[in-house]
């Protein structure tokens, strides 16, 4: 089947990598990666969006380890990694509480002169909470600042679980409460609720300061209903 594939597609890169979506719509990551590797000597087809689609069906099926080593396959074959490429090896990353792997992702895009979207720096955080590593969560989220990319509810909320999860209750409301005036994000229910959580775990928060959490909470949980 794949051979018969690999012969119609011969002269259609885009059908080729059509092929490959349909692989990775139907959770068939084994198919999509074989049909990949297998094309390998037929040039006209390997492309970096072949190999996107290749790890985007790994990394959704949680088979980060096979997706992170398709990205390195791609470099073999000399092809370019591009921004989806990064996307996809940090969400590999996150999958697998990789934190150190993200941040050699992101300098190797720095190298590359490739700029870094909010969903990268959100799989960066994301594995950095997941690993407890506070401190290179927040210097991301400051990171996002000096590459113009504006931070959603997703990244604050994620810098704030990880100072929250490793006992930094103080840093998880101060950046709540610094960000809170100027960054809409910082009204989101998702933001408001980690807030609180930290709130409730620091035995030194004045009860008027949970207090007030806890309405912003209510106060964002109904705004986002309507």
């Amino acid at each position: 089947m794949h051979e018969t594939g690999v012969h119609h597609f011969q002269k259609d890169p885009a059908g080729f990598v059509s092929l490959l979506s349909c692989y990775e719509t139907a959770w068939r990551w084994p198919d999509a990666l074989h049909l990949l590797i297998s094309t390998s000597s037929t040039r006209a087809l390997i492309s970096s969006a072949a190999g996107n689609v290749a790890m985007s069906a790994c990394e959704k099926a949680l088979e980060w380890e096979q997706a992170l080593r398709t990205f390195w396959w791609m470099i073999e074959q000399s092809l370019q990694p591009d921004l989806i490429s990064y996307v996809a090896a940090m969400s590999s990353c996150e999958k697998g509480h990789q934190w150190q792997a993200a941040l050699s992702f992101f300098e190797r895009m720095r190298l590359e002169s490739i700029r870094p979207d909010v969903t990268c720096f959100n799989a960066a955080i994301s594995c950095c909470e997941k690993a407890l590593q506070w401190q290179q969560s927040l210097e991301l989220l400051a990171a996002m600042a000096s590459f113009r990319v504006a931070s959603d509810s997703i990244s604050l909320s994620a810098a704030m679980s990880a100072c929250t999860r490793s006992s930094r209750w103080s840093a998880a409301l101060y950046l709540f409460t610094a960000t809170l005036p100027c960054a809409p994000c910082a009204r989101s229910a998702q933001c408001a609720a980690c807030a609180v959580r930290a709130a409730e775990s620091c035995v030194r928060a004045a009860p008027e300061m949970l207090e007030m959490l806890q309405v912003t909470s209510v106060m964002a949980q109904q705004s986002a209903f309507q």
